[in-house]
């Protein structure tokens, strides 16, 4: 089997809105996702849904003279939305779904008595420990020796050496718990598939053929830092811990290899016009005045030192388009998505 990573409903919700795109970047990895998340995921769906149904008959009285017809009830618009939910889940995890068992109470009391990790001091726990128990069944049936399970839970987060001890005990399995709170990009890195593979992929171009011009090193430490502060912020605790991330901009639609080149164009030319400013914002360096939304400044230095590499790299056609594709990815992972849950 290949990388196995097993996603938590919570993570799932939390990126819900581009989950098919994003479980797509996992290339090489085999993704599942549990019984227990896909039926919490399918429940929160319908509860949206069903949500907008009913506030749709309170505020509109006559939606019935307007065509609006509902020809079904509501216990079949349920059963409707959670079946297509489930469907729809088990096809973006192609099928790679790890099944519900029944427990004993006796043994679930147990584990809550002793507060067993997922199990917590106020007795939470308790659909993350039926996970748990699900995903160490699993593992010992297919023998796996390494596995990862993505959560935002505290429940998990909070206890995971205690949890990855027991898999590890109950099955040879390597199991970690990866914390999937902040972006998208820190998640794909984790998996070296973010920019950290691409980064190195141009690095290793380019070290192909050496240049004195060119600090591989130094460029590599360069093209991490963009490709961070460019498009998130740290997020800190009163105590200036970072525990998160926020984005820099939201876009409003996908960009093009054209609007990238135009970018990497008018950097030096913005950053002359600004040479008293210590932050800039994105759409300074675009003509749509409708593309950005939420926008963040940021450090001007960020785009002095993306303009320095694409000044040094911008005759050769091949180190170029590993820079514009490095640049694409990361804009167009801040598309705004107009629905925020499944697409039913």
């Amino acid at each position: 089997m290949n990388k196995m990573i097993i996603f938590d409903s919570d993570y799932i919700n939390g990126n819900i809105n581009n989950l098919d795109n994003y479980l797509k970047k996992f290339e090489g990895c085999s993704c599942f996702v549990t019984e227990i998340s896909i039926e919490e995921v399918s429940y929160i769906n319908y509860f949206n849904k069903i949500k907008y149904i009913s506030e749709l008959k309170n505020n509109v009285k006559n939606y019935e003279s307007l065509g609006i017809d509902f020809k079904k009830n509501d216990d079949e618009i349920k059963t409707i939305l959670l079946n297509k939910s489930k469907a729809y889940i088990k096809k973006l995890f192609n099928d790679n779904v790890i099944d519900h068992h029944s427990r004993s109470s006796s043994d679930l009391n147990k584990r809550a008595f002793n507060k067993i990790p997922p199990f917590g001091k106020s007795d939470t726990g308790y659909k993350d420990t039926l996970i748990l128990l699900d995903i160490i069944d699993f593992i010992k049936g297919k023998k796996i020796t390494n596995a990862y399970y993505i959560s935002n839970d505290n429940d998990f987060i909070g206890n995971k050496d205690a949890i990855q001890t027991e898999v590890l005990e109950k099955t040879n399995c390597v199991f970690t718990i990866v914390d999937g709170k902040g972006s998208i990009e820190k998640i794909l890195n984790y998996f070296d598939l973010g920019n950290t593979k691409e980064i190195t992929d141009i690095s290793e171009k380019i070290s192909k053929t050496p240049s004195k011009n060119i600090d591989i090193k130094q460029l590599r430490e360069d093209l991490q830092s963009i490709c961070y502060n460019l498009f998130y912020y740290e997020i800190n605790d009163y105590m200036g811990n970072n525990y998160d991330s926020g984005n820099n901009f939201i876009l409003t639609r996908y960009l093009n290899r054209k609007d990238i080149m135009t970018f990497l164009d008018k950097i030096e030319k913005v950053i002359s016009k600004n040479i008293f400013n210590n932050q800039l914002s994105i759409s300074d360096f675009f003509d749509d005045l409708f593309l950005f939304k939420d926008k963040s400044k940021i450090d001007i230095s960020v785009f002095e030192k993306l303009s320095a590499i694409y000044n040094i790299i911008k005759d050769n056609d091949d180190y170029l388009d590993s820079l514009v594709n490095l640049l694409l990815t990361n804009f167009n992972n801040l598309v705004e998505m107009n629905d925020d849950d499944l697409p039913f």
